[in-house]
């Protein structure tokens, strides 16, 4: 399934662009094509899995200032927590709102773009 992801990406997005997305996600991401994942200094990024469409304003100033584009959220999150670091800074079920997840991709601030089975990309807008 992320092979599909991959491809549709490497179609789809600017090469070198900032996504947002977890760590198992990213590794896919990474390794076959040409985006950027949050870095460790970046993991703010990742308050996305906490407030979805309803990002603060410090968020959504701190995703534009680091040029992130797009999230490539994987939905199983939904209602499979992972007890793994799902990313930098991930304390479990306190990190990510399955309520926001659902609604993700209801405002302009989130606009899906393509969605499977088990993913959905969106593209943030400041």
């Amino acid at each position: 399934m992320a092979d599909g992801l991959a491809t549709w990406v490497r179609a789809n997005l600017p090469a070198d662009s900032n996504v947002v997305t977890d760590r198992f996600t990213g590794e896919v991401i990474t390794s076959e094509t040409r985006l950027n994942v949050p870095s460790p200094s970046q993991s703010r990024a990742f308050g996305l899995y906490r407030e979805g469409d309803g990002a603060s304003p410090s968020l959504r100033t701190f995703l534009a200032d680091q040029h992130f584009t797009y999230w490539i959220l994987d939905t199983r999150i939904e209602s499979q927590l992972p007890a793994g670091k799902l990313f930098q800074g991930y304390l479990g079920p306190a990190s990510v709102n399955v309520d926001a997840l659902e609604l993700a991709g209801h405002s302009d601030f989130l606009t899906p773009l393509y969605s499977t089975a088990h993913y959905l990309v969106m593209r943030i807008s400041p």
